[in-house]
C-alpha cells in the first residue's frame, strides 16, 4: 500500500518475488526500501493471516 499524500493505494504488483521471513524481517528493521531510485519508508505493516502475507504501508519518495 501506497501512501499518495491523502491516502494508501493498493498496489498488486509490488515487484518483489515471495521473500523469505529473514529478509521480511530486515526490511520491517531498516523502516526503508529502496526501489527503482526511490527511497520509501514503511510507516505500517500487518501480517495477513488469511492471505499468507505480509502487507506494507509504505510513504513514497522520502528524503534520507
Amino acid at each position: 500500500m501506497y501512501w499518495n499524500g491523502h491516502e494508501f493505494n493498493p498496489q498488486e504488483d509490488h515487484g518483489y518475488p515471495s521473500l523469505i521471513t529473514m529478509e521480511i524481517a530486515r526490511m520491517l528493521l531498516d523502516h526503508y526500501l529502496v526501489k527503482n531510485d526511490t527511497t520509501y519508508e514503511i510507516v505500517y505493516s500487518v501480517l495477513d493471516m488469511d492471505r499468507n502475507k505480509v502487507v506494507l504501508y509504505l510513504k513514497e519518495e522520502v528524503d534520507l
